[in-house]
């Protein structure tokens, strides 16, 4: 079993595929996901193969997941994905706001808000992040262009989750 990307945002759509030993069409195959802190593995997909025995799956993890496929008793090798939670960032005049979204809460968790500054982000302010994963913030800019975004480090949010990096956005003041 392979997925298409070793990494992911939350909630974005992974596709798994792999091919069943006996190489037939028509063979049920159970996709089972076991969630990084997590002792129960369990089943999110089930699939049948082609023609030539191959199956896809797509599934969608919100927390470090491991994959396995199962086409009769036993299960193939693991595939993990890992994953980063959508940082959402948003302007309103003079106002800022962020959401990070994935399967936990991150109520207490700090994010950076950065400033493009020539080839490296500088981090112009740390902002804690409300029980709803959502902060809405205010910061002082130099006038003139600056390019922004929101980081929520991997350090922040705990195990099971790779740093997040909102999309960029420029503001002129």
């Amino acid at each position: 079993m392979t997925a298409n990307r070793a990494s992911t945002i939350c909630c974005q759509v992974v596709r798994l595929t792999g091919t069943v030993s006996t190489q037939k069409a028509g063979e049920s195959v159970v996709i089972l996901a076991s969630e990084f802190d997590s002792a129960a593995i369990q089943p999110v997909a089930n699939v049948t193969t082609d023609a030539s025995g191959a199956w896809t799956a797509l599934v969608r993890p919100h927390i470090q997941t491991t994959y396995r496929a199962q086409a009769g008793t036993t299960p193939s090798a693991g595939v993990t994905v890992n994953v980063r939670p959508r940082v959402g960032f948003g302007i309103s005049g003079r106002l800022y706001t962020t959401r990070v979204t994935a399967r936990d809460s991150f109520a207490g968790s700090i994010v950076l808000l950065q400033r493009r500054a020539g080839n490296h982000w500088a981090t112009l302010q740390r902002v804690v992040l409300n029980l709803n994963s959502f902060a809405r913030f205010s910061v002082r800019l130099p006038h003139g262009k600056s390019t922004l975004r929101v980081v929520a480090p991997a350090s922040s949010l705990g195990p099971g989750y790779l740093t997040g990096t909102s999309k960029s956005v420029t503001v002129h003041r």
